[in-house]
């Protein structure tokens, strides 16, 4: 998980258990929430905490686009996925910084993240 190295001063909240290696700045969301079940209503509340969302337009992404989040102007949502058509909010107006990024490559995911966390 090169981005929670780079940057220790932050903490990265998952969904999956995606990285290898101990990472004092990583959480996985199913070990703060102990829930077994569906926890996306969760998710949301959790990401109300967070400053940068990022995800591929899942339901955990869906749901952290909640009423709260959209309506921060210090919340920024970094999408990606193969079609702008498929984003959550395409053409909605809304006041958080929402980027859409085209799949390329996991470099490119990588290199747009990190000078957002720069920020």
């Amino acid at each position: 998980m090169q981005l929670a190295e780079k940057h220790p001063e932050n903490i990265f909240l998952t969904t999956q258990k995606i990285y290898s290696g101990n990472f004092d700045n990583v959480k996985f969301t199913g070990e703060i929430l102990k829930i077994d079940d569906c926890d996306l209503n969760e998710i949301s509340y959790l990401s109300t905490f967070c400053d940068l969302i990022i995800g591929r337009n899942s339901g955990p992404f869906c749901f952290a686009s909640n009423k709260e989040n959209i309506n921060s102007i210090n919340k920024t949502f970094y999408a990606f996925n193969d079609r702008k058509t498929d984003c959550f909010y395409k053409d909605v107006e809304i006041k958080a910084n929402y980027i859409f990024e085209p799949f390329q490559s996991l470099d490119k995911i990588f290199q747009d993240i990190n000078a957002l966390l720069q920020k």
